[in-house]
């Protein structure tokens, strides 16, 4: 039990540690898109090593729960890795404006002539 709360911990740096890495490049990139697999147009010094620091953290952490938790294991790398998914995907959609990048419907119709 105690090799699983030390990976349930490891996970759980490594999850803060990614979190402050997009941190730092989402207010570095305001106004620029970031692209999911490729590095950021602007990418702040350490961000990278944070990012590495913190996937090596959540992989360590997961080979600790493995013996424990069996596949379930999995979930707890696999919610974290979501959750900061979500934080680019916010970025993303924060940037497209109030309608999600889609130009709202004409209220004065197809027509223009009113509904």
């Amino acid at each position: 039990m105690n090799g699983f709360i030390g990976g349930v911990l490891l996970i759980v740096a490594g999850s803060a540690v990614l979190a402050y890495g997009l941190q730092r490049t989402s207010r570095l990139n305001r106004g620029i898109r970031i692209p999911f697999w490729s590095t950021a147009a602007h990418a702040p010094r350490g961000s990278v090593a944070l990012r590495l620091f913190g996937l090596a953290l959540l992989t360590f952490g997961h080979g600790q729960t493995i013996a424990v938790a069996g596949r379930w294991s999995l979930l707890l790398v696999l919610i974290p890795v979501a959750a900061l998914t979500l934080l680019i995907v916010r970025h993303n959609h924060n940037l497209a404006g109030p309608h999600g990048g889609r130009i709202p419907a004409d209220p004065a119709g197809p027509t223009g002539r009113g509904a």
